[in-house]
């Protein structure tokens, strides 16, 4: 029998939760159906099966959850933090709840349709976003690729969150080469991939030095010997001051003379 369990909607302003990856925060809301539907604990033997994951993948992402506060670790089942003081006990052994429930609902969408017979109804366009689509297939694509740059799996729990880093990437104009490049990059001199976050740096460095633009060639003519130079700079108006010459010391009547001091004067 399926059933529903309070979701509060302060969940937008928890920082917990609004920190987890798209693929992280789909996890911690399955693990709340669970949850519901083990009576507010649920088996760890069992969420492997229940997500549709393997025990690896099922493992890193009660650990992650653990890890962030969002589990509670109960030896062998894990529970939603804070699950039994948000979920009423009422909603469940109530017996009249679903039905005063049901009857409030009718109440309230005949009063709806007696009311505003005349209201203006609103359409939801939901025709889907060809263009959003066509991103998020090639953000699997190249996700892919990035999985064998990081010579790894999507179960690895180091990475949990690249595929919506880079989704993100490609909405913003990130090319696919820049994408590998920047993985190759953080790869580098690795043979087990660091954290998303590391990755997302490096392609962020990757993109910002592709952006850059090109630097001019200094254009350099054919080498000059000394002489050369000189000719070239007396041409150009630039002087070298007033011609050395050799006088003994002493004699003051040139004072644009190159002087010679007298051995052990100093």
């Amino acid at each position: 029998m399926s059933r529903w369990f309070r979701f509060y909607d302060d969940a937008i302003n928890d920082p917990k939760v609004q920190r987890l990856s798209a693929e992280m925060f789909r996890a911690w809301v399955n693990m709340l159906c669970l949850a519901s539907k083990y009576g507010g604990t649920i088996p760890k033997a069992d969420i492997a099966f229940a997500l549709r994951a393997t025990e690896k993948g099922a493992g890193a992402i009660v650990d992650y959850l653990l890890d962030r506060e969002l589990l509670e670790d109960r030896g062998d089942f894990v529970c939603p933090h804070n699950w039994d003081a948000r979920q009423y006990k009422s909603d469940v052994t109530d017996p009249t709840a679903a039905s005063r429930q049901k009857k409030y609902r009718d109440r309230k969408r005949n009063g709806d349709r007696n009311g505003d017979r005349n209201a203006t109804v609103t359409v939801t366009d939901t025709r889907t976003d060809t263009e959003t689509e066509q991103r998020i297939d090639s953000a699997d694509a190249v996700h892919a690729e990035f999985l064998k740059v990081a010579k790894t799996d999507p179960d690895d729990p180091s990475l949990f969150g690249s595929l919506y880093g880079i989704q993100s990437m490609i909405g913003r104009g990130f090319s696919r080469e820049t994408i590998l490049a920047g993985a190759a990059n953080a790869m580098r001199g690795k043979e087990k991939p660091p954290n998303w976050n590391y990755f997302a740096k490096c392609i962020e460095s990757e993109n910002e030095h592709r952006s850059q633009p090109a630097k001019p060639e200094v254009t350099r003519g054919k080498p000059e010997n000394l002489v050369e130079v000189a000719r070239r700079m007396s041409e150009s108006g630039i002087g070298f001051g007033p011609k050395p010459s050799l006088v003994p010391s002493g004699d003051e009547s040139r004072d644009d003379a190159v002087r010679l001091l007298p051995q052990g004067r100093r």
